[in-house]
């Protein structure tokens, strides 16, 4: 059984190699930093440097390749939306297609659960729940779109929505937070009462090996996926900065004045400075003022996936792994 891995040099597809490894030998990684992808090699995990964008470059990887587990993509809260269609949405596609072509026998896609967002508050959403209407940004209308053609080219596959990804090597999720509250620039928006759930990365590769171990009635399905475990998120916070011994300031900021203030904000940086991110999207102000937790017991039910290890115990490894590379 060989599998191949996009996005292997990003922070999921690194860990997917790492501990699929040891129950598949035959792992081949790829991705586009090739000093990420001799760190894979040195752990005696095979790497091919290719450009997701490239059909040539992937038809060539996928021959002998018998799953194929998609990582990879451009994730950010700002960008052009011609970079995330490209990326996320074509080259989605076009794997899909070369993936049905070439008789893969599992195509695990990883989504993401911004295809519900929300302006609301949103409790125990289920797969069968409506994505975006009116996605708020790029990258979720390239998820969305993304999902659509991986059903339309390769109705067997398996997409998973696994719920901020965190862990040990995280660059995006609370190394963010943590510079923003060292700037001076996090304060609670809203009420700070909002309900988040977490997955920590390596219950993410759980239910990839679910996915990878499952039987044909899985196929052809969407599977939300978080540590199952809800928590306010500026509890969260407050707990993380308090362990690195930083204080956050109590002060709250209005949910709607931010809202309105980071509309000003995008607009400002698309016309004056399109090549930088704002300091605050709509999407962030949302994913910190407004509550968003996912029903998994499809997931359990059907996947087989049990999350394996606790939200605290994640947040422990996190800080440790900060404290030690700060």
């Amino acid at each position: 059984m060989k599998i191949l891995v996009t996005g292997a040099t990003g922070f999921l597809g690194f860990r997917v190699c790492e501990i699929l490894k040891k129950d598949f030998p035959h792992i081949l990684g790829t991705g586009r930093n090739k000093e990420k992808g001799k760190e894979l090699q040195k752990k005696k995990i095979s790497f091919l440097a290719a450009d997701l964008c490239d059909v040539e470059q992937m038809e060539n990887l996928i021959e002998g390749v018998d799953h194929i587990i998609h990582c990879g993509g451009l994730s950010s809260p700002w960008g052009k939306r011609k970079d995330f269609l490209e990326i996320n949405f074509k080259a989605t596609e076009k794997l899909a297609q070369l993936a049905l072509k070439k008789n893969i026998k599992k195509f695990i896609f990883i989504s993401s659960p911004s295809v519900y967002h929300s302006s609301k508050d949103l409790f125990n959403i289920k797969e069968t729940d409506p994505v975006s209407s009116r996605p708020l940004n790029a990258y979720i209308e390239s998820k969305i779109k993304a999902e659509r053609s991986v059903f339309k080219y390769f109705p067997e596959a398996i997409v998973l929505r696994p719920r901020a990804i965190f862990g040990p090597g995280d660059e995006s999720i609370f190394p963010r937070l943590i510079k923003a509250h060292q700037n001076g620039k996090l304060k609670t928006i809203g009420h700070g009462e909002n309900l988040t759930d977490l997955t920590y990365i390596d219950n993410v590769v759980e239910a990839i090996k679910c996915a990878l171990l499952s039987r044909e009635n899985v196929n052809g399905h969407v599977f939300n996926i978080t540590d199952g475990e809800p928590k306010k998120l500026w509890n969260i916070l407050d707990y993380v900065f308090f362990k690195l011994g930083l204080e956050r300031e109590s002060k709250k900021i209005s949910y709607h004045f931010v809202y309105i203030l980071s509309l000003l904000s995008e607009v400002y940086y698309k016309v004056f400075h399109p090549q930088k991110e704002p300091i605050l999207t709509r999407y962030t102000c949302n994913l910190l003022a407004k509550s968003q937790t996912l029903d998994i017991s499809k997931a359990r039910k059907i996947l087989g996936y049990s999350p394996k290890v606790k939200t605290k115990e994640g947040l422990k490894n996190f800080i440790n792994y900060y404290k030690k590379s700060d």
